[in-house]
């Protein structure tokens, strides 16, 4: 899941433990060496950039690990790895040179998500959220608990349209639907020259901008997909990588 805001990465990992009540939510505790010591277990409050939820065991005892691999996978456990980097450096890191020529050409600021150097104020930044785990093809009982898991994810990200501005001209010149974290569509909505993208085709071509087509009113709640109250348990898992979601990185016209 790409360009995802601190905000949502919290509702997301909510509801991955929603999806298993029962599994322990943990982060590696490394030595000097980057080397794990142990396993700790942490609130969806976390502030490092990994951690796994691991359903089939009620101890972090009961977990196999490795100084360099962290976790080893475990027959009765279903483990999930979660990653995003904006648990631990929640601002944005990076600039892009070309905002600032787009700037300059066009004579007015402008705000776009995901970058440093913007106004401390209307800064916003997103990262992509990376949900990985290892199951075998027969354990049926896995693939039904991440199916739900997958279903919650999508209602997490709601489909919202969105449109390409000429910004020389200020006329679209395309529109398209894609899945928006809400806290990038209220912030694009928050003030003037907010965009989530700024990029040109050519060297000479103009300047192109995407943000949300025209506002709409949704709430988290609106948005929050129950989840049944049981999870199955997780049986014999093995060695197949599964990733649950996924979207483009950049934004795709039609």
């Amino acid at each position: 899941m790409d360009r995802i805001t601190l905000e949502t990465s919290r509702v997301i990992l909510k509801v991955c433990t929603q999806a298993f009540p029962n599994a322990i939510l943990v982060r590696p505790v490394l030595d000097e060496k980057f080397r794990l010591k142990e396993l700790a277990e942490v609130t969806t409050d976390v502030t490092d950039d990994g951690v796994w939820l691991i359903d089939g065991t009620t101890s972090v005892a009961d977990k196999k690990t490795c100084p360099s691999r962290y976790v080893l996978p475990t027959e009765g456990q279903l483990q999930i790895h979660l990653r995003f980097n904006l648990w631990k450096w929640p601002r944005p890191r990076y600039s892009q040179r070309s905002c600032e020529i787009a700037s300059q050409d066009l004579g007015r600021k402008l705000i776009v998500a995901g970058l440093s150097g913007m106004p401390k104020d209307e800064e916003v930044a997103f990262s992509s959220f990376q949900i990985s785990t290892q199951f075998p093809t027969s354990d049926f009982a896995a693939r039904a608990g991440l199916s739900v898991l997958g279903d919650a994810l999508k209602a997490v990200l709601p489909e919202a349209g969105l449109k390409q501005v000429n910004l020389d001209t200020d006329q679209v010149v395309a529109t398209f639907t894609q899945p928006l974290d809400l806290a990038l569509y209220q912030w694009c909505k928050s003030g003037p020259n907010r965009w989530l993208e700024v990029t040109r085709e050519s060297g000479d071509g103009p300047w192109l901008g995407v943000c949300p087509e025209c506002p709409r009113h949704i709430t988290r709640a609106a948005l929050q997909s129950p989840i049944p109250p049981n999870s199955p348990r997780r049986r014999n898992r093995s060695d197949r990588h599964r990733r649950l979601t996924g979207h483009p990185n950049t934004w795709k016209t039609r």
